[in-house]
């Protein structure tokens, strides 16, 4: 369960590429659930949508860091990857 522009998501699959991420390489990288889970220098996340939820209800009671991805505009990319969050648009959450 996250809570994004469009409301509260659950049941979904989370996919976070960091290289696509403006707060990479930045103090809110290193207190990021991103970096919590794969430690120093992330790449790429995917959690299942159990996992997922798990990670947002923790991240909500304070228990783990909660997830600082911000998309990066199209034009400071490094990757074409798309990024999405169970079919939706990843944005600022």
């Amino acid at each position: 369960m996250f809570s994004t522009e469009r409301g509260i998501v659950s049941g979904i699959e989370l996919s976070i590429s960091c290289t696509d991420c403006v707060r990479r390489s930045t103090p809110d990288c290193e207190d990021c659930l991103v970096t919590f889970v794969l430690g120093d220098q992330p790449e790429e996340l995917t959690l299942s949508p159990q996992l997922a939820d798990a990670a947002g209800l923790l991240s909500s009671q304070g228990m783990i860091p909660r997830l600082k991805f911000v998309v990066s505009p199209p034009t400071q990319r490094t990757t074409c990857r798309p990024i999405s969050v169970g079919g939706w648009p990843a944005t600022s959450w």
